[in-house]
């Protein structure tokens, strides 16, 4: 859906009029943050349902502090004032509300299918489209007012610090996205949503689009790396996990980092050379830089680098210990060929879809997997993309 409607406070204001939440708005060319702005409005006492938008966000932030900027006409950085009727230890509810609504809405704007991320990420194809970010304040044991912060990767991929493989609606939908009707789609599923935070099926239907459920992930903790099988979540957003002891453990958001325990789908065959299986020790999900000795063949199918530059520093990749493909397409794209030349291009490859993954070990022998990203970035970035998937250690027998 094409932006045809300017992203103007006249426009906001008409689209949003009689809705529960977007009533006052505030509207700013650029910000810093806001949520920073939503929360001296609650302390100044704004109702219930004023919303703070920005074109622009500068400063602003998700989970553990981490960066969260938003180019100007690229995103939708929104926040919400809400004064729920919940006990705090059911603050965890107002994310889940957050991550559900952004997810319908988006499945309205697009025809996608969105999943959510515990605690509090929406995705797209396994890649982050959508962080939620609730920030409260008590006075004593009752809520005074939540800040509901949702921001949307609309035109463009995000801004600043990356710490999982992201997307936006327009590089999934194939087009430009009119950031009015998202916003006003998601005003209405708060709307909505907001009459359930109390109630069973709202957490029925936020845990129906759980990503890796029932799957293995890693948590990262302050006391170290867990792994588990993700089994479900309670009605209050916390996460249960089952540890390979049998025991259960029920894991709060905001106390730990979920990620899968591999991005990237299982090598088909055993690693060459009598390797062994390997676990991750850490997940890492960022962009890398890349070197070649040669310039490689074929740009669509580029091989394993010699060298890549992750946080500065340069890694000399001295053995490829396995090397896999997916080439499927996906979403839209999937009913964009005929069904002999899909199954010839899931072998192949064609141009600007799938990703070659690569299991390296570096100079310093640490074990680390990378893949490129064969989709590009723009009109004025034809290739793709590489990325650090993961250190690993060897697993022990």
């Amino acid at each position: 859906m094409p932006e045809s409607s300017e992203f103007t406070l006249a426009n906001l204001e008409r689209t949003l009029a009689g809705l529960r939440f977007g009533r006052p708005l505030r509207f700013f060319e650029s910000i810093g943050s806001t949520n920073d702005e939503a929360r001296r409005m609650a302390e100044g006492g704004a109702p219930e349902g004023a919303l703070v938008v920005a074109d622009e966000q500068v400063t602003g932030r998700g989970r553990a502090g981490r960066s969260w900027q938003t180019p100007r006409g690229a995103a939708l950085a929104a926040s919400f004032i809400l004064r729920p009727d919940l006990a705090p230890a059911q603050l965890g509810r107002i994310t889940m509300l957050g991550g559900l609504a952004a997810a319908e809405a988006i499945d309205k704007i697009i025809g996608g299918r969105a999943s959510l991320k515990w605690p509090n990420d929406v995705l797209l194809d396994h890649k982050k489209v959508c962080g939620v970010l609730a920030e409260s304040a008590l006075i004593g044991e009752r809520i005074a007012f939540v800040v509901l912060g949702i921001g949307i990767n609309v035109n463009a991929g995000p801004a600043g610090e990356v710490q999982f493989p992201a997307t936006s609606l327009a590089e999934a939908s194939g087009g430009p996205v009119d950031r009015v009707a998202l916003l006003a789609s998601l005003a209405r599923r708060l709307t909505l949503r907001y009459e359930e935070i109390g109630g069973e099926s709202l957490h029925e239907a936020w845990a129906a689009r759980l990503a890796y459920q029932g799957k293995r992930v890693t948590v990262n903790t302050s006391a170290g790396v867990t792994e588990g099988v993700a089994e479900d979540v309670d009605a209050d957003g916390a996460l249960i996990l089952r540890l390979d002891s049998g025991e259960s453990r029920r894991v709060l958001a905001g106390d730990v980092r979920l990620r899968p325990s591999s991005l990237s789908p299982s090598p088909p065959a055993p690693l060459p050379g009598g390797e062994g299986g390997y676990r991750p020790i850490r997940f890492i999900g960022e962009a890398i830089e890349v070197e070649f000795d040669r310039p490689p063949l074929l740009e669509k199918k580029p091989g394993c680098p010699n060298r890549f530059t992750w946080r500065g520093a340069s890694y000399q990749i001295v053995e490829k210990l396995s090397e896999w493909h997916e080439y499927g397409r996906r979403g839209r794209m999937a009913h964009n060929m005929q069904p002999e030349h899909a199954a010839v291009a899931e072998v192949r490859g064609s141009w600007g879809v799938g990703r070659d993954y690569f299991r390296v070990r570096s100079e310093g022998g640490q074990i680390f997997e990378l893949y490129y990203d064969r989709a590009p970035k723009g009109s004025d970035r034809r290739k793709g993309e590489w990325f650090l998937v993961s250190e690993l250690a060897q697993a022990s027998h």
